[in-house]
């Protein structure tokens, strides 16, 4: 068997290369896999599961517009959007910890923090409150 030649590559190619990469623009996305769909249209989603719609009625919807998803996956990545639940600390652990004296009072963390505006927060949780329920049944 023959062995095929090394590619030899001058150092102003090298160069050439490095600075074509390096200007290129972002390419656009136009595909969006089933994850992200269901990402994008999350407020979508969960506004027509208060309006009686279920999992099993979105992925039908999905499937008509040649989207394939079935219910339990469209729950599944609505479930990994909403955000984690801390853990609790067990009642021993609290009564026995000491008080941490470099912990700023709530009130001062709280206006500390930047705020971002958020439209409609409160409908948007309201909504995943709705899903969680009606996904728990």
């Amino acid at each position: 068997m023959k062995k095929k030649a090394q590619i030899r590559v001058s150092d102003k190619t090298l160069q050439d290369l490095r600075a074509s990469l390096s200007s290129l623009p972002p390419k656009p996305k136009t595909e969006h896999c089933a994850r992200d769909t269901v990402k994008a249209l999350s407020a979508e989603i969960l506004h027509a599961t208060t309006l009686g719609y279920s999992f099993a009625d979105i992925a039908e919807h999905y499937r008509e517009h040649g989207v394939e998803i079935s219910p339990g996956t469209l729950a599944s990545y609505l479930r990994e959007m909403k955000p984690a639940k801390a853990k609790k600390t067990p009642i021993k652990a609290r009564k026995h910890a000491q008080p941490d004296v470099n912990r700023l009072p709530t009130s001062s963390v709280a206006s500390a923090m930047p705020t971002l505006p958020r439209k409609d927060q409160a409908e948007d949780d309201h909504l995943i409150k709705t899903l969680l329920v009606r996904d728990d049944r």
